[in-house]
């Protein structure tokens, strides 16, 4: 009994052995097989990074020239340092201009009831026009002639024409070429103020000034 209890216990250290020897030292193919798989996982990841580098490098380079020709096709815009003082003066002569010419060419002369004398006060102004007119050569005007609603149409027409004229007399005294100034008359046709009473009346009968474009 003792020898075959012996025999068992070697037995058991040599299996033991056996084991510990297997698990600790792989054979040299597997060893190989796990270097070569670790080497292909390597190159697939080396070659899945250029391919990106690779499709990256076309949009970059769109996108470089379309901001390129953005910047070619922009327009050039006016900086504050590229307006010059005869600019600025320019547009401040115009609006200037623009002003004066509706502040001056607004203003009206009236008459008297069945009249086409120039009054005082209608002198003034058309002393201001007369002076605007000199000082811009290149405007014409038309002096529109108007009546109130007293009287025939036809009655009316013919004083308003006598009221435009009277009126453009008195600019040509003045000094302004009569060929720059024409004469309309539109009777009671074109009343300023719609009603029937003295005082729409009194401003009814008119003359008006607007430049000729």
């Amino acid at each position: 009994m003792k020898k075959v209890f012996l025999l068992l216990c070697v037995l058991f250290l040599i299996v033991s052995c056996a084991k510990q020897k297997v698990s600790t030292q792989p054979p040299q193919a597997e060893k190989s097989k796990m270097e070569q798989n670790l080497n292909q996982q390597m190159e697939q990841n080396l070659n899945q990074q250029e391919e990106k580098k690779e499709l990256k490098q076309p949009e970059t380079l769109l996108s470089s020239e379309a901001s390129m020709q953005d910047q070619k096709e922009e327009p050039k815009k006016t900086t504050v340092e590229e307006v010059s003082p005869t600019m600025i003066a320019k547009a401040q002569t115009t609006m200037t201009d623009a002003t004066n010419e509706q502040s001056v060419l607004s203003k009206m002369i009236h008459f008297d009831f069945d009249k086409y004398d120039i009054k005082k006060e209608a002198q003034e102004v058309l002393k201001e026009i007369a002076a605007y007119l000199k000082a811009n050569p290149e405007i014409r005007i038309i002096i529109e002639g108007h009546c109130d609603e007293r009287g025939t149409r036809e009655y009316n027409l013919v004083l308003g024409m006598r009221r435009a004229q009277a009126a453009k007399k008195y600019l040509v005294d003045l000094g302004i070429d009569e060929k720059r100034i024409e004469t309309i008359s539109y009777g009671k046709d074109r009343p300023l103020i719609d009603e029937h009473n003295e005082n729409a009346w009194a401003k009814n009968r008119r003359c008006e000034f607007k430049r000729i474009k």
